[in-house]
């Protein structure tokens, strides 16, 4: 019984979907291979018929580029995609985009047409069943594709606007056509450049609709996301700041406020770190620490990080001028209320000479860390 299941799972959909559209793939860059010889050696195409005659040899010419260019990405993905590689099967998607070009140039035999149908279809199939479903870093393929899809829309239009130059008005170079691309997708569009035959007027649609879809996609795969992810760090944060009761806010992200943080983590203590560097402020980040950007000598920095509910304010830099200079700020702010008297001052120095200068201005607790060091060394080797 278990063997008939074998032989069922091996013959079904799912594992069959993979195998055949690498298969039609590898099958159509032959026939785009052989297409592109038969066109070169002045024969008709297998497949493809000329939408007109008009420039006869540069539409030839054209022909003969997209087959070879279509024909070895087929050969390429159709190779990856019987594998079931997931990442060809995305980047498969992009294929839609060639055939978009080849469609515009020309109309395919019926059963070329068929084939690209099944093609497509074999290809979501093999999707939903080996990437969508199974797939752990499917965003960072999303993002591949979404930034393909723009190149290949830029490409689109650049290649597509030039070959077809003398269907527009104005329009002669390469460099007339990336300006009508990017006007065109831009939706500036000044008109000093205008289709001007049936072909090219639908060529202008066809940019349109691809630019627009291209867009959307790119705003909701990386640029929303990013934003709400931006947005939810930022309320999250806020949140926290207003519920925090009894926490302690770390003036610096230094090697010794990072050991503080640990520490803190270990006993469960919430604490709030303000950093004025942005590049110490990623590190932040990624440890998942609760920091807010702004200068430690300002009064707004220390009054949102909800210093009325904290229980000690630890300036912890590695400069003993910034460490006298937060304090006095810090000092100036709690004499102003009431509350101020509650909360503990506390601060690491590294010269000596300024100790009593800390003493004097009412800081609660000084450490010296090369004071505690030579200390342990002594109760280790006396």
């Amino acid at each position: 019984m278990l063997y008939y299941k074998k032989i069922l799972n091996r013959f079904s959909i799912k594992e069959l979907a993979p195998h055949i559209t690498g298969i039609l793939l590898i099958f159509l860059c032959i026939t785009h291979l052989i297409d592109a010889v038969l066109l070169y050696s002045g024969f008709d195409s297998l497949f493809l018929q000329l939408r007109s005659n008009y420039d006869h040899i540069r539409y030839v010419r054209m022909a003969i580029s997209l087959d070879v260019i279509i024909g070895l990405i087929d050969l390429v993905l159709g190779i990856k995609i019987y594998r079931k590689s997931k990442k060809s099967m995305l980047i498969a998607i992009l294929l839609i985009f060639l055939i978009f070009i080849r469609c515009i140039f020309f109309r395919a035999m019926h059963w070329f047409i068929i084939l690209d149908i099944v093609f497509l279809i074999m290809l979501f199939l093999s999707l939903k069943f080996h990437v969508i479903g199974n797939i752990r870093h499917l965003n960072k393929l999303k993002h591949l594709v979404a930034w393909l899809s723009v190149i290949l829309t830029l490409f689109f239009g650049i290649f597509g606007s030039y070959m077809l130059r003398q269907q527009f008005s104005n329009l002669n170079t390469v460099v007339d056509a990336i300006y009508f691309t990017i006007t065109t997708y831009t939706t500036v569009s000044y008109g000093d450049i205008l289709p001007v035959t049936q072909d090219a007027k639908i060529f202008t649609m066809l940019m349109i609709i691809i630019g627009l879809g291209s867009l959307m996609a790119t705003f909701t795969i990386i640029v929303i996301p990013m934003a709400q992810n931006k947005l939810k760090g930022i309320f999250n944060i806020m949140e926290k700041m207003a519920n925090m009761k009894d926490h302690v806010i770390i003036c610096g992200y230094t090697k010794l406020s990072k050991a503080i943080i640990t520490t803190l983590n270990r006993n469960s203590i919430s604490y709030l770190v303000i950093e004025k560097n942005e590049e110490k402020a990623k590190e932040l980040e990624k440890i998942n620490a609760t920091f807010i950007i702004g200068d430690h000598s300002m009064k707004d920095a220390l009054n949102n990080a909800n210093m009325k509910h904290s229980k000690m304010v630890m300036c912890v830099f590695e400069n003993d001028a910034e460490n006298i200079l937060a304090i006095m700020t810090i000092k100036k702010i709690l004499s102003n209320y009431e509350w101020g008297k509650s909360i503990r001052i506390l601060t690491s120095i590294e010269n000596d000479d300024n100790f009593e200068l800390c003493k004097s201005i009412g800081v609660d607790k000084i450490v010296s860390p090369v004071s505690v060091v030579a200390n342990s060394l002594l109760d280790g080797a006396i």
